[in-house]
């Protein structure tokens, strides 16, 4: 799940999108392909200036994050 605040410019993504890429793909529960559509389908439409924190480590931007090669789903 991922919380954005609109009015703050920020999205909390927990283990969805990290810096760098997806999050937490690795996992017995977790698909690659649904969270690579999640960011795709839903992170990627904010605005490039939101701010990223992450569920761990640095955060980042949509912007930079759509800037990477990203796989597709």
């Amino acid at each position: 799940m991922c919380l954005y605040a609109a009015e703050l410019g920020v999205v909390f993504t927990g283990d969805t999108l990290f810096h760098g890429g997806p999050g937490a793909t690795g996992r017995s529960y977790s698909d690659y392909p649904t969270i690579v559509k999640s960011i795709q389908d839903k992170l990627f439409t904010l605005p490039e200036d939101t701010e990223v924190r992450t569920g761990h480590g640095e955060g980042t931007t949509i912007g930079a994050e759509k800037a990477r090669d990203l796989p597709q789903a």
